[in-house]
């Protein structure tokens, strides 16, 4: 993919398909040498992969041959033809800050219907954990150049019609492509906090791409403004095994809508959170004060969720503390929340008709569209 962008004369992140362990080689020798300090960073991950598994960093050859080999045994990739399912990828380790965006098309005419800014971080020994992503309005001059790459991928990709997600990171020198899922929607539970901050979704942008041709051009190019700040959070357990404890949402969090973690109750199972396959749950934070959604954000993130033992809680602990420079002094108490039921914030396509939830958290009705 990234070989048809420069065919296109799109800049692309450097990257390769190696056939086997020795063109993979070349190819890191050649990163290596290109780095302006001569050292190795390379993102090594499956090809047509899914949800971050076996996605790491190698900082060194014999790094890279080990996960090399563990892509070669396993069987993730999503892609089964022509017995390349288990082909390892090779990319340049790209520095920035990443971004989704998320578009329909219809006859070749590009909308976004939304602008998302993941946050990521090393957890429990993983280099690319999920932390949350924030609805970001389309506005800024980051933003235009995001979108304008965004376009000439699809362009250059020939996609003409229906959605895409497309994953770019926001480099010194400008956008470079990261993944794009071309005919598929955001893998997240989006729908609600696109509902209520843009005002539409994806499900029923795509409707109109095909069905409602008029209502489709009708939608601006992209959201340049939100009604509502929006993040969703990505719950990470730093334990493993059976819960000894109810989890329960930190105490005070005025935007939080949604609490979801996949084992909730005392005696279930939960894993260790090491990619988007491990995450332990999200939850969904919508206020019109950004800085209240940006504070509660940090409680969940802070917060010492899953208990399994008193040996994991301990476990749990030090690895707030000291893995991605959270505060162990900022440590939130967790207490019941109610889980907002979704018939509290029902949308009739995008305008809200049931928001007296939603008008607690400073959200006020409007039509989308």
């Amino acid at each position: 993919m990234n070989e048809v962008l420069r065919r296109k004369g799109l800049p692309a992140a450097a990257q390769c398909a190696p056939a086997d362990w020795e063109e993979a080689l070349r190819f890191l020798h050649v990163l290596q040498r290109s780095s302006a300090a001569g050292l190795l960073r390379a993102v090594i991950k499956p090809r047509r992969g899914q949800a971050s598994v076996l996605v790491g960093v190698a900082t060194s050859v014999e790094q890279a041959r080990s996960m090399y080999d563990a892509i070669r045994r396993s069987h993730i990739s999503l892609d089964n033809s022509g017995g390349r399912a288990s082909q390892p990828v090779i990319q340049e380790f790209l520095q920035g800050t990443e971004y989704v965006v998320d578009t329909v098309s219809a006859d070749g005419v590009h909308k976004c219907v939304a602008l998302w800014r993941y946050e990521k971080g090393a957890r429990n020994g993983a280099p690319f954990v999920y932390l949350g992503d924030e609805l970001v309005p389309a506005a800024s001059e980051d933003a235009c150049a995001l979108l304008r790459y965004a376009e000439a991928v699809l362009t250059a990709l020939d996609w003409r019609w229906g959605p895409a997600h497309m994953e770019l990171m926001l480099t010194s020198d400008g956008p470079r492509l990261v993944e794009v899922n071309a005919g598929r929607f955001n893998g997240g539970d989006f729908k609600l906090v696109t509902d209520v901050c843009v005002g539409y979704n994806a499900y029923e942008v795509s409707v109109d791409a095909y069905l409602r041709r008029r209502a489709f051009r009708r939608l601006p190019a992209a959201p340049t403004s939100l009604r509502s700040a929006g993040r969703i959070v990505n719950l990470v357990s730093h334990a493993e095994g059976i819960l000894s404890r109810d989890v329960c949402a930190p105490a005070g969090l005025q935007s939080l809508v949604r609490f979801e973690p996949h084992a909730r109750v005392r005696g279930e199972r939960v894993r260790r959170t090491v990619d988007l396959d491990s995450c332990a749950g999200y939850a969904y934070l919508l206020h019109t004060d950004e800085s209240i959604v940006a504070r509660d954000y940090r409680a969940i993130c802070n917060a010492d969720l899953f208990c399994t033992s008193l040996e994991d809680t301990e476990s749990a602990h030090t690895s707030l503390s000291t893995d991605g420079g959270l505060d162990k002094n900022t440590q939130s108490t967790v207490v019941p929340v109610r889980v907002t039921d979704e018939a509290d914030v029902a949308n009739d396509r995008g305008r809200i008709t049931e928001g007296a939830q939603l008008r607690s958290f400073g959200v006020q009705d409007s039509p989308s569209k």
